[in-house]
């Protein structure tokens, strides 16, 4: 029997800065933040009917010049995930590809420069992949998407970590970050670079709030989630460090 997909879509987080780029899932527009969840399926053969795509538009009379590239926050043992946009396929970690657009120019879901994945389960299990579309013309305009992919696991069966929040967002010399507290003795607080790598870990507190001191860090972006003690991220979301 045929098992059903899932998607849902979650609309979290306003756009910080103006996008030259219009995101788009399913005809739905995507704002900067916002994750889609996906339970895989297969049909009676066994084969992949998984295929999300993301269709963009050029908002600007100008011509857009950037990259997008893929941030694995938490890939599951034997999930295997492949992107492609404008003819290219990757499956690299931060592997990036340039995206060229002329002025008002849209990508469809039935154009084949459109952003979509592939995603080959051989487990059960759940992975995360942060896709950033960064400006070339412009560093405060770099939206990041976050695709959720679940295989044999119901979503209801998924505790729901959307509600962690960082504030203020965008930051300078420090942030607070807001979870359940019951996670305070299963997680740690993680902030990592676009690069992927962790520049701060600690403990989360059992107040449920924990402040991270950041005068050290450089202006730009980086993530922030909460691992659990096997050092699996259990949710990922976007901090601006000014």
């Amino acid at each position: 029997m045929k098992r059903v997909l899932t998607l849902v879509l979650i609309f979290s987080s306003l756009m910080a800065t103006a996008q030259q780029l219009r995101l788009t899932y399913q005809g739905n527009p995507l704002s900067d933040g916002d994750t889609i969840r996906v339970e895989y399926t297969q049909d009676d053969l066994g084969r992949d009917l998984l295929r999300p795509v993301i269709a963009f538009e050029n908002l600007s009379e100008s011509a857009y010049s950037g990259h997008t590239y893929a941030v694995y926050e938490n890939v599951a043992p034997g999930h295997m995930i492949q992107f492609c946009v404008f003819g290219t396929c990757v499956a690299n970690l931060s592997t990036s590809i340039a995206i060229e657009l002329n002025g008002h120019e849209s990508v469809t879901e039935e154009d084949a420069r459109v952003l979509h994945f592939t995603f080959s389960p051989t487990e059960t299990g759940e992975s995360t992949v942060g896709f950033i579309f960064s400006n070339d013309n412009d560093s405060a305009d770099h939206p990041v998407i976050y695709v959720q992919y679940y295989n044999s696991t119901g979503l209801d069966d998924m505790p729901d970590f959307t509600a962690v929040r960082a504030y203020p967002n965008p930051a300078t010399t420090g942030v607070y970050v807001e979870y359940d507290r019951n996670l305070a003795t299963q997680a740690n607080l993680v902030i990592k670079n676009l690069t992927g790598a962790v520049v701060s870990r600690q403990p989360l507190s059992e107040t449920g709030k924990s402040y991270v001191n950041l005068s050290d860090f450089r202006s730009g972006v980086y993530f922030y989630g909460l691992e659990d003690k096997s050092g699996r991220m259990l949710c990922t979301k976007k901090l601006l460090v000014r």
